[in-house]
């Protein structure tokens, strides 16, 4: 048998042990806490460490390469968080808030795969085309289609003074050089004299018969590549908003025929031109 002082000893250890193993999963549990609670806070204080796969799509370039791996994985999470900003905002905003000359420079060599697909387009040129100064100068023509109520489709080809935009046209069943040559010959040049030169885009019905009778009047012919389409903008403009006017001519009358499409450009054309739009004067 046992003495008391070695029952109570015994029990005691025994004891002592099973507080031990209480203990060990509660500990265990704490650390765990404590490893969350730690990697949250060095998240929000900008340790991205880890952040190398979730920002891949952003790469460096020349001066950046030599920023640490650290450095560039902020730089990489700083430009994900705050939607993808032009490299140009970025190192502003980095400079006025007191960034190394090295992390600066590191932003403006960053490389996002993201904000290279999906660009903003790009500024509008800050030139534009040099304004004729006189009547009859430079005139501009251009072809657009409409369709009448019973689906048939026709195109109207119209020529525009450049100077004062008068305004005259015909219409066709289809867009041909020989219809551009009588436009510019029936609508224009038999009422206004030739101008000096005529501008047009690369379209097919500006060819043939319509160079032709140009060389014959000695009309300089003016093609706009398809990369300048800004330049045709006077005519493209102009020609929008008398399609719009014939269209509500045709809905309204009913026009099936081209006769009566003939009379209502007629009437579309006569009315434009009698708009004060020009300070105060009309065309």
């Amino acid at each position: 048998a046992s003495t008391p002082v070695e029952s109570r000893s015994s029990s005691h250890t025994s004891g002592s042990d099973l507080d031990a193993a209480r203990a060990e999963p509660f500990e265990e549990a704490v650390r765990k806490e404590f490893s969350r609670l730690q990697a949250e806070e060095d998240e929000r204080r900008g340790d991205v460490r880890t952040n190398a796969a979730r920002y891949g799509y952003i790469s460096f370039r020349g001066a950046g390469l030599r920023l640490p791996q650290r450095t560039r994985n902020a730089l990489a999470k700083l430009h994900g968080v705050l939607c993808h900003p032009s490299n140009e905002r970025l190192a502003r905003m980095l400079l006025l808030d007191g960034a190394s000359p090295e992390i600066v420079a590191g932003a403006k060599d960053l490389v996002c795969m993201i904000c290279a697909r999906l660009s903003a387009p790009g500024a509008a040129p800050q030139v534009s085309a040099k304004k004729p100064q006189r009547f009859n100068e430079e005139c501009l023509m251009d072809t657009f289609y409409v369709w009448l109520r019973d689906g048939s489709k026709w195109a109207v080809t119209h020529i525009l003074c450049g100077f004062c935009t008068q305004h005259g046209g015909d219409v066709n069943k289809d867009a041909s050089s020989q219809h551009a040559a009588d436009v510019l010959n029936d609508r224009w040049v038999a009422v206004f004299g030739p101008m000096q030169r005529v501008q047009v885009d690369a379209g097919t019905e500006f060819r043939g018969h319509f160079e032709k009778l140009c060389r014959m009047l000695n009309v300089m012919i003016v093609v706009i590549p398809p990369s300048s389409k800004w330049k045709q903008g006077l005519c493209e403009r102009h020609g929008a908003i008398l399609k719009l006017m014939l269209l509500r001519v045709v809905w309204e009358l009913g026009i099936v025929d081209e006769w009566e499409l003939r009379y209502a450009l007629s009437m579309a054309l006569s009315a434009k031109n009698k708009m004060m739009r020009k300070c105060g004067y009309s065309p």
